[in-house]
């Protein structure tokens, strides 16, 4: 490295300095919420975290750490360049440059190609007015034996999607069940809704006795055909729920969320799914 003569930093270079420093302090402490990062880069835990986020949440995230990397190298080249003028050495510039460079770049392009893919999949959702519309004709539950046809819906908007035995796999609408009119449909059996008041063709039926227990579905296999904005992590995650009539526990998510992956080697990489593709989901190893 050469040594040329020392100039003091000017109060532009101060002032570049210091902005920079502000604006990668301010994206740094906005990651909270939607924007927050995941934990950990485990396959888990980023399954976890997108199944969390809506596509354009997880795409407006990523700018931010992308945002952060890119401030932060620009920081150090600046302090840098300074710091090589102030002190005379004139190669540290070009050291630090050829150093950070290469790795700064493929780390950019690897998170702009996932908040790429992100964005697709949010501009590729197809807008659906009433949801229950699509389920009555696309969906097919093949839950055991005895499955039946899916039945037209209630005056409440519930649909009856099969029916298994003696039990009836009906879709209800949030509001059909706490009158609170948001947030999404969920699957209930007829024991279940027998609880809570609402019988499997939406109609108000009276209370029954609290005791009734409901017994799990039979786990059978079940392929999925991918839509956009799927996660394995909340196949599996709702796979569980169908199978146990009751949100799974975490740890227990996490095993058959292993076990779906192992089940799918055709998958390239496991967090992300493309539209289409079609998912084995296996019966739970144990539960």
């Amino acid at each position: 490295m050469t040594r040329h003569p020392a100039k003091p930093p000017t109060p532009p270079d101060i002032v570049v300095v210091v902005a920079l420093g502000l604006v990668l302090f301010g994206l740094w402490v906005s990651g909270t919420g939607p924007l927050a990062p995941p934990s950990s880069l485990s396959s888990a835990e980023l399954g976890r975290w997108m199944h969390q986020r809506s596509p354009i949440e997880v795409a407006l995230a990523l700018v931010r750490i992308g945002a952060i990397i890119v401030l932060a190298h620009l920081l150090i080249s600046v302090a840098v360049a300074v710091v090589a003028r102030t002190s005379g050495i004139g190669g540290l510039g070009r050291l630090t440059t050829a150093i950070t460079l290469p790795p700064f770049r493929r780390l950019v392009s690897g998170m702009a190609g996932v908040g790429l893919g992100a964005l697709s999949v949010a501009t590729s959702t197809p807008a659906v007015a009433d949801p229950l519309a699509v389920v009555t004709s696309s969906i097919s539950l093949t839950e055991g034996a005895n499955t039946g046809p899916v039945q037209p819906r209630g005056p409440s908007g519930s649909v009856t999607l099969a029916r298994t035995g003696t039990s009836t796999v009906t879709l209800v609408r949030p509001d059909d069940v706490d009158g609170s009119g948001g947030g999404l449909a969920t699957l209930r059996r007829s024991d279940d809704l027998a609880t809570s008041g609402i019988h499997g063709d939406g109609h108000e039926q009276p209370q029954t006795d609290s005791s009734v227990s409901s017994e799990r579905i039979e786990p059978t296999e079940v392929d999925h055909v991918v839509l956009p904005g799927d996660h394995l992590w909340g196949l599996a995650e709702a796979r569980l729920g169908v199978i146990l009539s009751e949100p799974a526990p975490e740890e227990t998510v996490e095993r058959y969320w292993l076990q779906v992956v192992r089940a799918n080697p055709q998958l390239a990489d496991p967090d992300l799914l493309m539209p289409s593709e079609v998912i084995h989901l296996p019966p739970p190893a144990s539960l």
